[in-house]
């Protein structure tokens, strides 16, 4: 692992709750199969670390909500910033809030690289809109059987970030 110029996380000092959703690129000289060992880490360490959330990919980028206590989630958030499989990651939100009832459970899954692009372009300074953005996108990604039970919800449409 390496450390990254220009990707700073700050620890929250008032609260157990944290919530992250970054942006990342899968790194130049990886290919998508590399999304399985991803998994597969995040899974186990997450799981030990009581850190709650969804990831998904497009083929191309990761989003990640992490939701759990903040010093673990600090930690976690080092560890990704430092992965070689990631690049040009992005901090989107990050915020103390209430726990969501699904600490220690994680999902994966694939989402639609046009439904990746919709979310990737909203208002970044407006947690709940992001928030919405990716309960939006959770309903419509591919996941293992069902989303964490804190996770953000969704009403249809699933896919489009905006409703008509």
């Amino acid at each position: 692992m390496r450390a990254r110029p220009g990707v700073a996380y700050a620890v929250p000092m008032k609260s157990d709750a944290q919530h992250v959703i970054y942006l990342s690129r899968l790194a130049p000289d990886r290919d998508w199969t590399v999304f399985g060992s991803v998994c597969a880490t995040a899974r186990t360490r997450n799981a030990d670390e009581g850190i709650a959330g969804v990831l998904l990919f497009d083929g191309e980028r990761f989003l990640q909500w992490l939701q759990g206590p903040a010093e673990r989630v600090a930690s976690l958030m080092r560890a990704i910033t430092a992965d070689a499989r990631h690049t040009d990651l992005r901090v989107l939100l990050q915020a103390p809030r209430p726990a969501a009832a699904a600490a220690g459970s994680w999902r994966a899954g694939f989402v639609d690289a046009e439904a990746m692009d919709a979310f990737a372009a909203l208002d970044t300074a407006d947690p709940e809109a992001l928030l919405d953005g990716l309960a939006r996108l959770i309903a419509c990604a591919d996941l293992e059987p069902a989303p964490p039970s804190g996770a953000p919800r969704a009403t249809p449409p699933a896919c489009g970030m905006k409703e008509s």
